[in-house]
């Protein structure tokens, strides 16, 4: 068989649709593996070797014209199918994991503190802070009027919302929307408290996102008391400072149930700007001499 007459067998094979063939030919110089594979690639070739006898197994599926064109569209619908599915799984995954692993953690939260946040290891590792351990405190160590003294300037609808005050994000959409910057958060104790355990302080939408998420579990799984008791053990109260137990013995060399009523008005006060203000210079900032004298002047008198 020439190279001429093999060729016109394999177009006559190519017309067959579904055909399988098998067929066992002694070596020879024409019908070498790159011959057969360069003039039919739908050909696979193996060599089998018996009584120093090379023999090609040659093996091949065929399929018509049609076939193939509506093989490739199939193929295509396929692909298409999956660059569009394929974002969309990748977020339902992330919410998956994200949403279990965080609830999972606040689950474990109704009955253990924990020794640190996340907020705490980005102030530790990223900017170097000296970090103070914080000292968990229980919801009836923080005397009433502290604890009224934080509701009143931080989230006066604590008790009677689900974790967001709607009026206070319509607020906060509005300022941001004029000055063209994700700046304020309308956030709420919850919400404070959801990024203080797992997110960082830079300013976003995703991060608002992600807070969000946190703030709807820490509403369904812990009581307000614990919210609280937990906002008390780990906010941020200075450079290296978590826990208001922890601010008034590093501030007044004391605990927090023997601080004046003065001292804790200074120490709520200072929740807007902790890290470049202290108790003492409170005055030099406007938001927080206003938040002060609020204090002082329902709490203190």
């Amino acid at each position: 068989m020439n190279k001429k007459q093999f060729t016109e067998l394999l177009n006559k094979l190519l017309v067959l649709r579904g055909f399988y063939f098998r067929k066992i030919l002694k070596k020879t110089e024409l019908l070498t593996t790159k011959y057969i594979e360069k003039t039919c690639p739908l050909f696979t070739v193996n060599e089998l070797y018996k009584n120093n006898i090379t023999f090609r197994i040659i093996n091949a599926s065929f399929q018509s014209p049609s076939d193939v064109g509506i093989e490739t569209k199939q193929n295509n619908r396929k692909k298409t199918i999956n660059y569009v599915t394929l974002p969309f799984l990748i977020i339902a995954y992330f919410h998956i994991i994200f949403i279990a692993a965080t609830s999972l953690t606040i689950f474990l939260y109704k009955w253990v503190t924990p020794v640190g946040s996340t907020l705490e290891l980005i102030r530790k590792y990223k900017y170097h802070y000296k970090v103070r351990v914080p000292i968990p405190v229980h919801y009836k160590q923080v005397p009433l009027y502290i604890r009224s003294m934080l509701i009143a300037v931080e989230d006066y609808k604590f008790y009677t919302h689900h974790g967001f005050d709607i009026d206070g994000i319509k607020r906060a959409i509005e300022i941001n929307t004029r000055i063209k910057k994700p700046l304020y958060g309308g956030s709420t104790l919850s919400m404070q408290l959801a990024r203080t355990l797992f997110l960082t302080p830079a300013k976003s939408y995703l991060r608002k996102y992600l807070e969000a998420i946190i703030t709807v579990e820490l509403e369904l799984i812990l009581s307000k008391n614990r919210i609280l008791e937990l906002y008390f053990s780990l906010a941020e109260w200075g450079k290296g400072i978590f826990g208001i137990e922890q601010a008034s013995l590093y501030y007044y060399k004391h605990k927090i149930k023997q601080c004046t009523r003065d001292e804790s008005a200074r120490l709520i006060a200072l929740l807007s700007s902790p890290i470049l203000y202290t108790p003492y210079t409170i005055e030099k900032n406007r938001l927080l001499s206003q938040r002060y004298y609020f204090l002082y002047s329902r709490y203190c008198k």
